[in-house]
């Protein structure tokens, strides 16, 4: 027996040893302030000594102020020598050492100082300091930092005695496939179906050999292949392999190592696509690696010197010392104690109760029954402690049944006595009818980190309960076992574990006390190791299974099925190892003995057998067991990094569900990470993205330090990318404070202020692609509501393209990561199938709360903009069919070409149809789906999946399964509508190829999203948002119904494809209305350069539409004219015009005096005579004018004086036809988008022989050229009325109304007026861009900025009428340098000299004569006599312009060709006009039913036939002043444009009012009706449909006749005030002679004649006709008084005839003429008049 020694201060005596068997007292001093005192045994190290203390030290206070036992050393003074010593060596035994009086002290290692740098780089990377984990006094937090970072010091280690080809495999990994066979997809694109062509570049030179080679040669031959090539191309060219390396073109990945070429994903995906893949010769010591500087951490390296020990469990101190028991001994049943709450949210005024509700939970499932506290008041500090008698919960379950992952889940609530404002649920055990309200949850383990049981107290800080929780359970499960953070806002609970009389530690048994259990077990029942039990059922364990095995239908299975299997466990694990899902679920885990049975079977199970789908199930929520999820780790290890790579997102959450800190998933993903840069890129980021959600913020930090100290290489490539990050959000924030005119400017100024910070960064979409610089020109804000900002990047390969990406600032992208990560995983599926069906899964990533990057899809356009290219009305051009197909022709010259870009829509579109099916993507409207050049289509833009599609008044608007419309068959017909089609039919086979196949891995696709529940994503945050995947997926059917299902929903899709294009109409036209027509986050689109690299392929360079730079060769190299009918009166380019003026004399008309009789009888008499206007008085304008504009150049004149030019002579219609002129004012119709306005003038200004689908290409081309692309779908918008185009964008809209006939002279009227500089600059910018192009641009302009001066390549200056200077800047500044007015330095020389020529106040006879001086001065100067020599010179060229300009057409466009232009433009007008359509239509709606409701139900007695007689002329006054009023503003508010328009002769006069009128008909038609058929019924009038409908005609002639009357007054009125003005007095006497206030044979004979114009009488007698004719039954009720008793009586009594009921329709059709053709007249005098 031994016995512990009294104290004795000679311990260590030589007369009396310490024997090794003895225990001595050690008495330590702890650096927390705590003295402990230890029994322990002489011959205990150092280290084993310090790892009891730690134990002990738990049970003291303050021990949260410890760390790491690691990061402290021992002190003691030794008998020896009587002095302190630092005891570094902790193999030493205590009696070694000797310490007097067996004391020890424990400090802090003080030469163990931590790099500041690195820890100052990790806290910005993680957005929090480290010292914050020091202040949590957090145990595990301290024990997860050691054990992790001892991991990471280990793979560090290694890392740092890499050789050079390892460290690029470490930073660069391949993308490698998972075996070397030939993909179905590739293996028809191989010639002899093994070979294919590869160029290699040299790298930093211009050359490159093609090679044909094996699909199985490795790396090494290649490179030997290529080097042979190389030698005979270059002389002297050293051919040693080993100095260098194989790059992929464009980015920094490398093809390396003894595999095959086809089994590079590279060279996979490049030949599936029918793509030449490009690889780069880079010498091997020009890749950039990582350089070693590591150096070991002292703390690490002596922890490894002891062995590691603290990397084991725990708690094997006080198992090897006996200090503990087992938690399966404690035969009790488990329980807490509640003692107080503080900190509760209620309202304390009231007298509020709460209760605590208690459950124990495992993998989300209770183990026993729920227990609550009783419910208590709460006082007024906020607090509420319960009595000792109601404070404890007991649980009916044992201790030892509490598995090693049960979690005691908590609800504080309140009590109500009814449901109103709170969650409605009932207490059950309650004998009245309580109600009570969740406020706030906490969820905690039973067992620690170090697998303790708990016991003492606790303070637990909650989580506020959701107020949108749908969940029927109170308590939250699921939930973190984390404490909110925010201890000072949240409420905590109090509360204590019980220690059920034990005086020592209770630890749950280690795996190998349970598997001994379980054996123990296995005898006791005389079992075999794998019997098969004598069962009822007969089936086999497979049949069991299979209707669970490839779904989420587990929770199906019966309590008997349940059995059952468990009773056949070894049958599975023989038979069906890859249902161990199905196993797990039929343990009952508050059973000991099942989980120490299924325990032992996991040592057993095969992991080679379970597939990564089951292995991916097992890391779920459900499954907590801590033995579970390591085999579920075991068993990812096998798979490749780029499976990992694809699944890690899902990884990543399923740390959620991990209850302690350190566990296995993280020691696995950080090994991974840490040995492949591209998966550590990857996890800092999806880690990082989440750092801000405080249940995961200690948990995420903690991962990322441990990665972040691990990789020091890695650091400084994510602190590039943190700051280009915090950079573009800075950048982001600022533009979204300036409007959308400055935004590109503020943006533009921003990235030149942090260029530095945003160069040679690391592609975070990609870390394969590295940035070299940002290309600011090329940079632009995006028009969506976040303003994305599109940033472009030179690649650091100057082989590779440039890169493009969005930088979104506002939007959370994870739903989108999830969406297209789904898609991936589909696209692989049916890859490992047989089938490529060109998904285009563009990257993603989310990188913090609400930011984020989009890769931007290169050479495509979206479905909505293809269609309104292709189509007219931009509203109904959904529902053209060939519109798609008719664009890929464009884009695919070539019947090869366009054959293979059909194929390529019919692959594309059916795996789209089917993943978009499945995963119920909604909002699919035509800007959401896109189209690439060669035919792949896409979605884009993943809001709304799982089914969340969109409503409006309780309608879902997407009624299709899938998107699939008559323009997309018509694609996969490859030009036929024919359904029965072989293409068709084997596109519909292909969809149920897709569907069949995917469905076969269902339960993987159910898992994924299942995983994911934990993100938070809005659409994703419970297990009813999986149903919708279960609906699709059917994976309760057979597939033979299955696939039956999937017909119909294919045939559904069909048949609603015409709802579906009723959808993107509606959309269409929505847009428009609300100016919504812009590019959204992922829809951009870059126009390819037609050069050819030097192998003949097409080129990589790509130019943005919005770019400034010359776009000629889009256009082609020849010119084109299109405003003349015969090709023969076109200049060709070559033959450039210059134009010149001689002798200009230009004269102005003064006012004219006279009466205003006079004046107006003039006026009319000139219109009517043709003769124009008459000069009477005339101001000398320009005096003698002399210049010259040359092809090519941009001439500014200032001041504007020039009105018209003459130059050779032609006359003004000939000049029309080469020239156009931009006004000053820019007039346009605000409700057309800029594309329809431009195909209006078109159709109008284009030769009347040009084609249309020519003009239609011209607009694009327009577009194209004046930068107008992102604008080309917005209204153009009216300001202050309906938002639209900016003022840059109106101008460029005016240069381009202009610039479709190509002309060769442009003049332009003050082009910059009302802009801001930045849009004045780019207003320039496009004039000169045009100028660059051969054409002669001449503006007019007051003093331009010196920057737009610079521009100009020559200006004229005019003062007083005559020339001041004519010439290059450059020339102007020496010309008055020379008179000896030279223009100060710094100064804008247009400033100079329009206050040189400008007359002052005051000095107006000194200014006049400065003037004259100049200009004499320039009249005999060499400028002046070369400008006179060659206008002289010109002069002979006159015939030949009269010979090309002959015979000019006054108007180009035919008279039905204008006619259909106006129809077309006022009819978009009607239907965008929000005043004219949707007021109109309530209006109309309203009134009827107020007069209807006043009116209504009336009887045919004496005051009913006043009362109808009263509403009859009520229906003819409405009609009047409602019609009258809605068009009396339609002409004059058009007439600037009409009179613009007219003059330049675009069309005739009578065109525009028919197409005008016309377009507005159906409108003015529907309206009476619509009054008609509600107020008829109502009022009662007479029964019968010929009755109803001859009401119907005479209301809506009368509608028409005061539709026609408003013309007329709009035609005649000068403004709309005027019109307004004038209406009203001019319609009431035609109203007092409608015979309802004045009889009808009571007008006065003088008058008589305008009671004839009265539409009021015809509207009236006809409507009294058809209401009383043949009425004989009327119902006299009083006496006394007149009574008509038939309706004869009543018309004779207004002097009615119904003999004139003919009459009265013919004159209401006749006065509809009248007023028309008078409105006509109008409006024709007024044209002539402007003339």
């Amino acid at each position: 027996m031994v016995v512990a020694l009294p104290f004795r201060y000679d311990l260590w005596s030589s007369t009396d040893p310490v024997r090794e068997e003895d225990f001595i007292d050690v008495h330590v001093l702890l650096p927390n302030g705590n003295y402990i005192n230890l029994k322990c045994r002489s011959m205990t190290t150092l280290f084993e000594l310090k790892e009891e203390l730690w134990e002990e030290a738990e049970k003291f206070p303050l021990f949260g102020h410890l760390r790491d036992k690691s990061l402290y050393i021992i002190y003691a003074i030794k008998s020896s020598s009587a002095r302190v010593e630092e005891l570094t060596d902790e193999s030493q035994r205590i009696c070694d050492v000797q310490p007097f009086f067996a004391l020890f002290k424990i400090a802090e290692r003080l030469e163990l100082s931590e790099d500041s740098k690195l820890n100052e780089n990790i806290t910005t990377l993680i957005g929090k300091k480290l010292s914050e984990f020091k202040t949590l006094k957090n145990p595990e937090v301290n024990d997860f930092r050691y054990k992790i970072n001892l991991l990471g010091e280990d793979i560090a280690s290694k890392r740092s005695t890499m050789t050079l080809k390892e460290k690029i495999l470490y930073q660069y990994p391949p993308k490698l496939a998972n075996t070397n066979e030939i993909p179905h997809t590739v293996k028809q694109v191989l010639e002899n179906g093994k070979e294919f062509l590869i160029v290699a570049k040299l790298s930093n030179e211009d050359i490159s050999v093609t090679l044909k080679v094996s699909c199985f040669i490795n790396p090494t031959k290649l490179m030997d292949e290529i080097m042979q090539k190389m030698q005979t191309k270059i002389k002297n060219f050293r051919r040693r392999m080993n100095d260098y390396i194989l790059k992929i073109c464009g980015q920094e990945e490398y093809i390396f190592g003894d595999y095959p070429l086809i089994q590079f994903i590279y060279i996979q995906d490049r030949l599936s696509r029918g793509e030449v893949p490009m690889v780069v010769v880079k010498y091997v010591s020009d890749v950039y690696v990582f350089t070693s500087n590591y150096s070991s951490d002292p703390i690490m390296s002596h922890g490894r010197a002891n062995g590691g020990k603290t990397t084991k469990i725990n708690s094997s101190t006080l198992r090897k010392k006996g200090k503990h028991k087992s938690s399966w001994d404690v035969d009790d049943n488990f329980q807490v104690s509640i003692q107080t709450v503080s900190n509760v949210t209620v309202d304390t005024n009231k007298s509020i109760e709460i209760g605590i509700q208690a459950g124990l939970f495992h993998g989300g499932k209770t183990l026993c029954e729920k227990q609550k506290t009783c419910e208590m008041v709460v006082k007024d500090s906020g607090s509420c402690t319960w009595l000792a008698s109601h404070q404890t919960l007991k649980f009916d379950i044992k201790v030892k049944n509490v598995p090693r992952m049960a979690r005691l889940c908590l609800v504080l609530y309140e009590t109500a006595k009814n449901a109103k404002h709170i969650r409605a649920r009932r207490l059950k055990d309650s004998q009245k009818e309580i109600f009570i309200n969740p406020i706030a949850w906490v969820n905690t383990t039973v067992f620690d980190y170090k697998n303790q049981l708990k016991t003492g107290g606790l303070t637990l800080y909650t989580w506020t309960y959701a107020e949108d929780s749908d969940s029927e359970e109170l308590l939250h499960p699921l939930g973190t076992v984390e404490p909110n953070p925010r201890t000072d806002e949240a409420t905590s609970i109090t509360m204590t574990f019980h220690d059920y009389n034990s005086d020592c530690s209770m630890l749950y048994p280690t795996e190998k006390e349970v598997i001994e259990y379980a054996d123990k077990l296995l005898k006791a029942s005389q079992k075999m190791p794998y019997p098969t039990s004598p069962t009822e059922d007969d089936r086999s364990i497979i049949s069991i299974l299979q209707p669970y095995m490839h779904n989420d239908r587990i929770n199906d299975i019966s309590e008997q099925e349940r059995k059952e299997i468990w009773e056949r466990r070894f049958d599975c694990l023989r038979y069906q190892p890859d249902a161990l899902p199905c196993l797990l679920y039929c343990v009952e885990w508050n059973n000991r003995d099942e989980v120490s049975e299924v325990t032992r079977i996991l040592n057993e199970w095969p992991q080679d057998k379970m597939s990564v789908e089951r292995t991916l199930e097992l890391l779920d929520y459900a499954y907590a067991d801590p033995f579970v999820r390591r085999f579920a780790v075991e068993c990812l290890k096998k798979i490749k990094d780029e499976d990992l790579q694809l699944y890690l997102l899902q990884l990543v959450q399923a740390i959620k569900h991990e209850s302690y800190l350190y566990c296995d998933l993280v020691e696995f993903l950080l090994q991974r990470a840490l040995n492949n840069q591209r998966i550590g890129h990857f996890l800092f980021w999806h880690l990082r993205s989440e750092i801000q959600v405080p249940s995961v913020q200690i948990r995420f930090s903690l991962i990322l330090e441990a990665y972040l100290r691990s990789s020091k290489e890695h650091i400084s490539i994510l602190m590039r990318q943190l700051s280009c990050l915090e950079k573009l959000r800075l950048g982001s924030e600022q533009v979204k404070k300036v409007g959308k005119e400055k935004a590109k400017h503020k943006l533009m100024e921003f990235l030149s202020s942090v260029r530095g910070d945003l160069k040679n960064i690391t592609s975070p979409l990609n870390p394969s692609f590295r940035c070299k610089e940002v290309r600011n020109d090329k940079c632009k804000v995006m028009d969506s509501k976040m303003k994305p900002i599109w940033t472009v990047y030179e690649n650091v390969d100057q082989h590779g393209e440039d890169i493009n990406i969005i930088f979104k600032n506002g939007d959370d992208l994870r739903q989108d990561m999830l969406t297209l990560q789904m898609l991936r995983i589909m696209d692989r599926i049916w890859k490992a199938n047989g089938y490529d069906f060109r998904l285009n899964t563009y990257s993603c990533i989310s990188m913090d709360r609400r930011l984020g990057m989009i890769e931007v899809v290169l050479n495509a356009e979206t479905i909505a903009n293809i269609q309104k290219e292709k189509g007219i009305f931009s509203a109904t051009a959904a529902f053209k069919k060939g519109s798609l197909f008719s664009w890929l022709k464009d884009h695919n010259s070539t019947e090869e070409l366009l054959q293979k870009a059909c194929n390529e829509f019919t692959l594309s579109c059916a795996g789209y149809c089917v993943a978009t099916y499945v995963l119920g993507v909604a909002d699919r409207h035509s800007d959401n789906i896109m189209v690439k050049k060669n035919g792949q289509l896409f979605h884009i833009d993943f809001g709304h999946i799982l089914g969340h599609f969109k409503e409006k008044f309780g309608i879902r608007r997407e009624r299709a399964p899938f998107v699939l419309t008559h323009d997309f068959v018509y694609v996969i017909n490859k030009g036929r509508s024919d359904k029965e089609a072989d293409e068709f039919k084997k596109f519909q086979y292909l969809c149920e190829q897709a569907f069949i196949t995917l469905r076969k891995h269902g339960g993987l696709i159910l898992s994924l999203f299942s995983m994911m529940i934990s993100t938070g994503l809005p659409e994703l945050s419970s297990e009813k948002d999986l149903n919708y995947l279960r609906e699709t997926l059917v994976l309760d059917l057979s597939e033979d119904e299955a696939l039956r299902h999937f017909r119909s929903k294919f045939d559904e899709a069909l048949q609603n494809s015409w709802k579906t294009s009723l959808n993107w109409a509606s959309h269409n036209f929505s847009k428009n209305n609300n100016n919504e027509g812009k590019l959204k986050m992922h829809r951009y689109e870059l126009i390819p350069d037609k050069s050819k690299d030097e192998n003949g392929s097409d080129g990589s360079a790509y130019s943005d539409p919005d770019d400034n730079s010359d776009k000629s060769a889009l256009l082609g190299g020849s010119s084109k004219s299109y405003g003349t009918d015969n090709l023969e009166l076109a200049i060709a380019i070559e033959e450039r015009l210059t134009y010149t003026w001689k002798e200009i004399d230009v004269y102005g008309e003064q006012p004219t005096e006279g009466s205003l009789w006079s004046r107006t009888s003039k006026k009319i008499n000139n219109c009517f005579s043709g003769n124009g206007k008459e000069f009477v008085a005339r101001k000398h304008l320009l005096k003698n004018i002399t210049g010259i504009a040359h092809s090519g150049e941009l001439l500014a004149v200032s001041p504007t004086s020039i009105r018209a030019l003459n130059g050779v002579p032609v006359n003004p219609e000939q000049l029309r036809s080469q020239c156009a002129y931009v006004q000053q004012d820019d007039l346009f119709i605000a409700s057309l988008t800029a594309r329809e306005h431009l195909i209006f003038q078109a159709m109008l200004r284009m030769g009347r022989k040009v084609p249309y689908a020519q003009k239609i290409a011209r607009v694009n081309e327009v577009i194209i050229e004046l930068s107008l692309r992102k604008c080309a779908n917005t209204v153009i918008g009216s300001p202050g009325r309906i938002k639209g185009l900016s003022g840059g964008e109106r101008k460029r809209l005016a240069f381009a109304s202009e610039s479709l006939t190509d002309p060769h002279l442009l003049l332009c009227d003050e082009p910059t007026s009302g802009l801001d500089s930045f849009m004045a600059h780019s207003v320039l910018q496009v004039l000169k861009r045009l100028a660059n192009k051969g054409k002669t641009i001449i503006i007019t302009i007051h003093q331009p900025s010196s920057e737009l001066f610079g521009m100009f390549d020559k200006i004229l200056l005019i003062a007083e009428g005559r020339t001041a200077f004519l010439g290059s800047p450059t020339q102007a500044t020496e010309f008055f340098e020379h008179l000896g007015v030279p223009c100060p330095v710094n100064y804008n020389p247009a400033d100079f000299f329009v206050q040189l020529l400008a007359i002052a106040p005051n000095k107006e006879q000194e200014c006049r004569a400065t003037i004259k001086k100049i200009c004499d001065s320039f009249a005999v100067s060499s400028l002046a006599e070369e400008v006179n020599a060659l206008a002289s010179n010109l002069g002979s060229n006159e015939e030949l312009a009269n010979r090309r300009l002959i015979n000019g057409n006054k108007y180009r466009a035919s008279w039905l060709t204008q006619f259909y232009a106006i129809l077309w433009r006022s009819w978009l007008s009607v239907l965008k006009e929000p005043m004219l359509v949707k007021v109109r239509v309530l209006q109309t709606i309203m009134v009827s039913f107020l007069i209807g409701i006043i009116f209504y139900g009336q009887v045919l007695d004496q005051d009913g036939v006043m009362n109808m007689n009263g509403a009859l002329f009520l229906f003819l006054t409405n009609m009047t002043f409602q019609n009258v009023f809605a068009v009396i503003n339609v002409f004059s508010a058009e007439l600037p444009i009409f009179i613009r328009e007219s003059r330049a002769r675009l069309y005739r006069t009578s065109t525009y009012f028919l197409g005008k009128t016309i377009a507005e008909l159906p409108l003015f038609l529907a309206v009476p009706l619509i009054f008609t058929t509600i107020a008829y019924p109502m009022i009662g009038l007479r029964g019968g449909f010929l009755y109803f409908s001859i009401a119907c005609g005479v209301v809506s002639l009368v509608a028409n006749v005061s539709t026609s009357f408003g013309y007329l007054i709009s035609c005649a009125s000068s403004s709309i005030s005027m019109a307004l003005s004038v209406g009203p007095p001019v319609i009431i006497p035609f109203l007092i002679f409608g015979g309802f206030f004045l009889n009808a044979g009571s007008v006065p004979s003088y008058f008589e004649w305008l009671s004839y114009l009265s539409w009021f009488r015809y509207g009236n007698e006809a409507l009294l006709i058809n209401q009383w004719t043949g009425v004989t039954d009327i119902i006299c009720t009083r006496s006394n008084t007149t009574c008509p008793t038939n309706g004869q009586i009543i018309l004779d009594t207004l002097n009615f005839n119904s003999s004139n009921f003919g009459w009265d329709i013919l004159a209401l059709i006749v006065l509809i003429v009248i007023f028309r053709f008078a409105a006509y007249s109008c409006l024709v005098l007024r044209a002539r008049s402007k003339e």
